[in-house]
């Protein structure tokens, strides 16, 4: 297939049909849109906005990618450099090195987070999955009604609103998550920590899953079933639910619901 290389200057409104590589290591590279088999590897220069169809394939190595859109059955690897504002439509970005932030997950999309790299305030709609395996961590995570968070590595200070989940596995933590109408269900093996839940968000802990210092104030609720809470506060309207499973240290201060 046909090749482009682009060391500098500014390559606009590229269309890398099947078989076809745009190589970017210096330069602007402006609106490229991978058709499917098409490839676009970037090193250096500055990619923005590229298209990233079904089939196509974008591997970023060094230099800035911004504002890609990766559409279903699209792929966007990073390894290194720095990534922001992709929007993944039904597309998957894998992320392995590099610096990764304001990604947007909506329906079908999947951001899978791994081994090294840096992942902060991605974004996840109804529909959309991050994925946090073991050894990786990620940071300041929305989610919203019908987006998933699952965590088998770390993730720190995600927000949960209405409707939306984090999911915490074995060998995952949970470290300081705001939980605002939506669910952490902390499984066999996972832990949380330092949460704080309210206004109609529920903490559930399931048999061999464990939390400590969740704080539970108006409207919020932690729910034992089978797991091992401690260390917990409940204030105003907070309410710990001990259907099966261990509490111990909980605090019950003025308002607060011990079941």
């Amino acid at each position: 297939g046909a090749q482009q290389y682009l060391y500098g200057g500014t390559a606009s409104s590229t269309a890398v049909l099947g078989g076809g590589v745009e190589y970017v290591s210096g330069g602007v590279a402006s609106s490229t849109v991978l058709s499917s088999g098409g490839l676009e590897y970037v090193s250096g220069g500055i990619d923005s906005s590229a298209v990233i169809s079904s089939g196509a394939t974008e591997y970023v190595y060094g230099g800035v990618a911004t504002s890609a859109a990766i559409l279903s059955g699209g792929a966007q690897y990073v390894y290194a450099g720095v990534v922001s504002g992709s929007v993944l439509s039904g597309g998957t970005q894998y992320v392995s090195g590099g610096q990764v932030s304001g990604v947007q997950v909506s329906a079908g999309g999947d951001q899978v987070v791994s081994t090294t790299g840096t992942v902060s305030a991605t974004v996840i709609f109804s529909g959309g999955l991050e994925q946090v395996v073991a050894g990786a961590d990620t940071s300041g995570a929305f989610v919203s009604s019908g987006g998933v968070l699952a965590v088998s590595g770390t993730a720190y200070g995600a927000t949960l609103y209405s409707g939306g989940s984090e999911q915490v596995v074995s060998g995952g933590l949970a470290s300081g998550s705001l939980i605002s109408g939506g669910t952490e269900t902390v499984s066999s093996g996972g832990n949380a920590s330092g949460a704080t839940v309210y206004a109609g968000g529920t903490e559930q802990l399931l048999s061999g899953g464990s939390a400590r210092g969740t704080l539970v104030s108006s409207g919020g609720v932690q729910a034992l079933s089978g797991g091992v809470a401690s260390g917990a506060t409940l204030y105003n309207g907070g309410t710990q639910l001990l259907l099966s499973g261990t509490a111990s240290g909980t605090l019950v201060s003025s308002g607060g619901n011990q079941l």
